[in-house]
Parts: structure tokens; sequence; C-alpha cells
């Protein structure tokens, strides 16, 4: 998964055939939060997909396969933004160290 990230933000920071890599995201937390927010966005329009596809049962025409594509989508994607965000989140405010395992380093001691 951590590959994967790396690598489209990798893509994220190159323009085709150009020698600035910064020239789309400045740095590393934008591109971060940009995809978090188009996830986030997905989340929403496939569980209006999902809406839809109910609102068929009311009007005689019942999309089974477009409630199924939108729950599982958008928990899907749901869940991958709130991974992300909460990786975001530890890595850049606790320095890449969670508050769970930073409370039972202390409790050690």
């Amino acid at each position: 998964m951590h590959t994967t990230v790396a690598h489209l933000s990798e893509m994220a920071y190159t323009v085709h055939g150009s020698n600035d890599t910064k020239a789309i995201f400045p740095d590393k937390e934008d591109f971060m939060r940009f995809l978090i927010m188009i996830l986030c966005l997905a989340t929403l329009v496939l569980y209006g997909h999902a809406i839809a596809g109910l609102w068929g049962y009311f009007v005689g025409k019942p999309g089974v396969s477009a409630v199924f594509r939108g729950l599982l989508g958008g928990t899907a994607t749901g869940a991958l933004a709130v991974f992300l965000w909460h990786r975001y989140m530890v890595e850049g405010l606790f320095g890449g160290q969670s508050r769970e395992s930073s409370n039972t380093d202390s409790n050690k001691t």
C-alpha cells in the first residue's frame, strides 16, 4: 500500500516532459490532502449511486447492482480515505509514532 501511494506521489510531482519536479504539488503533504479529498468526494458519489439504486425500487426499476456497487465502492473509498488521513496525521503531528504506541512505551519504564 505504501509503495502505491509513494508511486502516485512521484507521478503527481512530475509534469510531462518538464524538469520542474515540484510543478503540480509543492510537497507531499499537499498531495496527500488532495488525494484524501478526492477519495472523500468519491465516497459521496458512490453512496449517491447506492441511494439512486434504492430510489429505483420506489419508481419500479430496482437497481440492485447500483446499490451494491455504491455501498461497496463508497465503503472502500471511505475506509481508504480514513486510513490515509490517519497515516498523514500520525506522520505530521506525532513524527511517525502514534499516540497509543508512545503511551505504551512510556508505561514500560
